[in-house]
């Protein structure tokens, strides 16, 4: 895991270190073979994944720009990585506790970014010199010289880490058994929603909101009832002027989505270019002089993979519902139920806001004269909790 940190702080600080990470990861998947006799515990995500690299390296292939690919790729390798590490991990605790730090982690992303603007490791500055000189027989991917939108102080991006932490904490707050368990959940969820409500992200909320009313279902199917009960009155008074929603929050709903309609129709137009291959890892942008993102994850990935990446996230999907309904069906006694409800849940939400934004598929950073394009990690780290706490409740019952 330590590696795999090291491996993204490589591709969101200087590239250089990112193939560090990457073969010191490698290297553990084959200690892994020596000692145990096996690479990785086969998962139900093997053959989407094993779709997703082939689209992966087809759009490595057809790519306008090898530099900006290449980069993607890296990326790519790396949340695969991520995946395969957090379905071996041996112990189940270690995820609890690297969840609730991962929730600390993105509170001290939040304070820092609003603080500075922008987060610069002094770790990476320290390293410098001998980490360039081993990595330069490495393909190397240009940085740009200023980095205009920096990737972790980004709202949107801080936004959609909070939703993938506050989620399944809010499963533990309802299924949870013991007391000291939910206390804790109930404390952090107060701050990653105080988090939420400072950056004002609409299309969060409503991810968010939509996850809570599948939890409540999966709680109680009656406890929908006063939740829809508030919701109506909540909206009739936001119409008849009871409450100012704009006085704690940014609220624009209609202007948001009216931006976003035109980004998604060039972005249909340039795909239409490319059906088959799509536009290349990470090259939509390349197509447009003026255009850098389509505002939708799903349009950004049959960009970035074609028709293979599609069939892929197809396959994943039917996957992802039959593992949902296994888990559903599980004992709710069992101390991980809330907890995997939870990650299905954030699942659901990330998916609902990757209509309005392309960061759970990737991330533009952009720079002088150029951009770079990171794979986002969050889709791969929920499907690796998910696999992990579906291995669990299968081994106890």
């Amino acid at each position: 895991m330590p590696a795999l940190a090291f491996a993204f702080i490589g591709l969101l600080w200087g590239v250089d270190y990112a193939w560090v990470g990457l073969v010191v990861v490698s290297a553990s998947f084959l200690l892994r073979r020596c000692l145990q006799g096996y690479f990785s515990l086969s998962t139900p995500f093997d053959v989407p994944i094993a779709l997703f690299l082939v689209a992966a390296v087809i759009g490595v292939l057809v790519s306008p720009s090898w530099e900006i690919s290449l980069g993607a790729f890296q990326s790519f390798l790396a949340c695969v990585l991520l995946y395969y590490t957090l379905v071996n991990i041996s112990r189940p605790s270690f995820i609890k506790w690297g969840f609730a730090l991962a929730g600390l982690g993105v509170a001290a992303a939040f304070l820092l970014g609003f603080k500075d603007g922008v987060l610069v490791p002094p770790l990476v500055a320290s390293l410098g010199d001998w980490v360039h000189k081993l990595t330069q027989h490495f393909p190397q991917v240009p940085q740009p010289s200023e980095v205009v939108n920096p990737v972790l102080d980004n709202a949107y991006g801080i936004a959609m880490a909070v939703e993938v932490t506050l989620i399944p904490l809010i499963g533990i707050i309802l299924f949870a058994l013991k007391a000291l368990n939910k206390v804790a959940a109930i404390l952090l969820s107060g701050l990653l929603l105080t988090i939420l409500l400072l950056i004002g992200s609409q299309g969060a909320w409503l991810a968010v909101g939509v996850a809570v009313l599948f939890l409540l279902f999966c709680w109680s199917r009656w406890s929908l009832l006063p939740t829809s009960a508030a919701l109506a009155v909540g909206y009739w008074g936001f119409r008849h002027r009871w409450f100012d929603p704009h006085t704690f929050l940014f609220f624009h709903p209609d202007g948001s989505l009216t931006g976003r309609v035109p980004l998604w129709r060039e972005a249909i137009g340039i795909i239409q270019q490319h059906p088959i291959t799509g536009c290349g890892l990470g090259c939509l942008s390349q197509y447009s002089s003026d255009y850098t993102n389509p505002h939708n994850a799903y349009l950004q990935l049959y960009s970035d993979m074609g028709i293979v990446g599609a069939i892929a996230f197809v396959y994943a999907l039917v996957v992802l519902f039959k593992m949902g309904l296994k888990m559903l069906s599980s004992s709710r006694v069992h101390l991980w139920y809330g907890f995997a409800v939870g990650i299905l849940a954030a699942i659901l939400a990330i998916s609902i806001h990757a209509i309005f934004e392309t960061s759970p598929v990737g991330i533009l950073a952009e720079g002088a004269g150029t951009y770079y394009y990171i794979a986002s990690p969050i889709f791969w780290v929920l499907a690796g909790l998910l696999v992990r706490s579906k291995r669990v409740l299968e081994i106890d019952s």
